[in-house]
């Protein structure tokens, strides 16, 4: 089975400021959002509308800790050598 897509800060608010958000739905039926991307993005505060869209849309799980699969970093850390 594949795991989820995860995304990161930069595409999420860009595709929901141009109106694409729902392209990130053909990489997987649920996107992984990291804490940590939620957090910089709610830095704006709770009426900034990327913020209100990220907690509306029931797709898009935010997730503790490492939302990435041990075997990327894995495979990411011997890529570094």
């Amino acid at each position: 089975m594949a795991e989820p897509p995860v995304v990161e800060a930069s595409p999420l608010i860009v595709l929901a400021q141009g109106g694409w958000l729902q392209l990130l739905q053909k990489a997987g039926e649920g996107v992984i959002v990291p804490r940590a991307v939620e957090r910089e993005i709610r830095r704006s505060g709770a009426t900034d509308p990327i913020a209100r869209l990220l907690a509306a849309t029931p797709w898009l799980e935010v997730v503790s800790g490492r939302p990435l699969s041990h075997r990327f970093y894995k495979r990411r850390s011997r890529s570094r050598r």
